[in-house]
């Protein structure tokens, strides 16, 4: 992981940042919105539920707009995908009836 990245994701509030096993491939201003930031995100394998929850959440500190584009060295399989949706069905269920009780 590039110093770039660790600050990118230190500056998000992610404080674990070597559960992250992602680097900058560019970073480029947009060609058609001088205002908009273009990431492509290299990621070595796929997320799990828990680490992608916690950046998509960090995404929103962000203070610039900026698009974040990955690309997947490990291949999606369809037991990867069985299992990554349970567990969104499992986290969001628990979060649901935590809230309720």
């Amino acid at each position: 992981m590039t110093d770039r990245m660790k600050r990118f994701l230190l500056s998000m509030g992610i404080e674990n940042i070597d559960n992250y096993d992602i680097d900058f491939v560019s970073c480029k201003k947009s060609e058609f919105e001088k205002d908009l930031f273009v990431f492509d995100i290299s990621k070595e394998t796929l997320w799990d539920y828990q680490s992608l929850d916690v950046f998509l959440r960090a995404t929103m500190n962000i203070q610039y707009r900026c698009e974040l584009n990955y690309i997947y060295k490990e291949e999606l399989s369809q037991s990867y995908l069985e299992r990554f949706i349970g567990d969104i069905y499992f986290n969001k269920t628990y979060e649901t009836l935590k809230a309720t009780y």
